[in-house]
């Protein structure tokens, strides 16, 4: 039998805050959490997910704003307990992310994937492998490519209808008008109907084509990402991969792929074009990498690196350290560039990645900003 993250709450909550409670205070916990799954604002599941990964703290807006949901049914809540808070945030994200909802699941998972590779601690043991599965399974949902003929079922006809004029012939008389009048709103009564027959018709035609549309730009996608990989030529850098220094080649390959993705999520199982474009070089995908050394070297060796950057969301800098990085590069410049980021992210420089990590960490964190800043294509 398949159980869901919603299943699983009363027993996640006894192994992870080791307390008992009693049925009427879990159900407070449950409100709580049915408060957080009404949101789909970004920018209020990024701060849960924020929080949930320690990186929000207690003295801050965003913790009190997720804080104040559980409040408001136990109003004895403890003012100080940052593991419970988490926990049961952690829950929500669970849930979310196993709806399955394309765009606001997808976010959430790829939110939990990017941050956890920050933060060590998973309150929720499971969290990370439902994020995980929940991305590869959603950006899989997402790629599935239909095609439906459209039939003759969406041609459009309307019944013609004539109504004799009143004044034609005799003259008109009271009685005479009355009919004319119920004869012109009878004919308008069926022209309507047959228009709104047509018009959903139409629609359904119309979203028949939007689906086309968007299934062809998915083989396209699908097809320029395979090209990608036959021809083993970066886009980016403009020559053959095997060219290309191997200290530079994890974040190329991410920028390269990620500029061929059209529709959002994207694509999830994504690793295996990551290694085949590795296998054509010299590169090791496990070899391990300093994240200052490789975004030093990227940003002076690739020349149009500067174009690919985009522009990341502040709510963004804290949970995806490549791409800000390689932001803060490119507008502050080396060395001062690593000095900027440690103080307003927190984080190190000097973290070390392996190359295959890097590379599918600084897609998905492309990913996540594009989504985030509402981009569509």
């Amino acid at each position: 039998m398949n159980h869901s993250a919603k299943d699983y709450f009363p027993d996640w909550y006894g192994s992870a805050i080791k307390a008992s409670e009693t049925p009427e205070q879990l159900l407070k916990y449950r409100k709580g959490i049915d408060k957080i799954l009404e949101s789909d604002s970004y920018q209020f599941w990024i701060t849960g997910v924020k929080v949930y990964a320690g990186i929000v703290k207690d003295h801050e807006e965003g913790y009190q704003q997720f804080w104040n949901l559980f409040k408001e049914h136990d109003n004895l809540l403890p003012v100080k307990c940052d593991h419970l808070l988490r926990f049961l945030i952690g829950c929500a994200l669970a849930e979310e992310i196993e709806k399955g909802y394309q765009q606001t699941s997808a976010f959430i998972a790829l939110g939990v994937l990017v941050t956890s590779r920050i933060s060590k601690e998973q309150i929720l043991t499971p969290l990370y492998d439902i994020a995980y599965k929940g991305w590869i399974d959603i950006c899989e949902v997402n790629r599935n490519v239909e095609l439906e003929e459209i039939g003759t079922q969406s041609d459009v006809a309307l019944t013609k209808v004539v109504v004799k004029s009143v004044t034609s012939g005799e003259a008109p008389t009271a009685a005479s008008f009355m009919e004319y009048t119920k004869a012109v709103e009878a004919g308008i009564n069926i022209i309507v109907k047959e228009l709104k027959i047509n018009i959903t018709k139409l629609n359904s035609a119309i979203t028949q084509i939007d689906d086309i549309t968007r299934n062809c730009k998915i083989v396209a996608e699908e097809s320029n990402m395979l090209w990608y990989i036959f021809t083993g030529l970066s886009n980016l850098a403009g020559k053959k991969l095997n060219e290309v220094n191997a200290i530079d080649l994890p974040i190329l390959v991410a920028f390269d792929l990620f500029g061929l993705i059209t529709q959002l999520p994207g694509t999830g199982k994504i690793s295996n074009l990551m290694s085949k474009a590795f296998s054509l070089t010299s590169a090791k995908s496990e070899e391990n990498v300093q994240l200052s050394t490789a975004i030093n070297s990227v940003c002076t060796n690739i020349e149009n690196i500067d174009s690919a950057i985009p522009e990341i969301n502040p709510d963004l800098t804290a949970i995806c350290p490549i791409l800000t990085s390689i932001s803060m590069c490119k507008n502050f410049g080396m060395p001062e560039w690593p000095v900027v980021f440690s103080a307003q992210t927190k984080l190190s420089a000097e973290a070390v990645y392996s190359a295959s990590d890097l590379c599918l960490n600084l897609y998905q964190e492309l990913l996540l900003n594009k989504m985030y800043n509402g981009e569509s294509n």
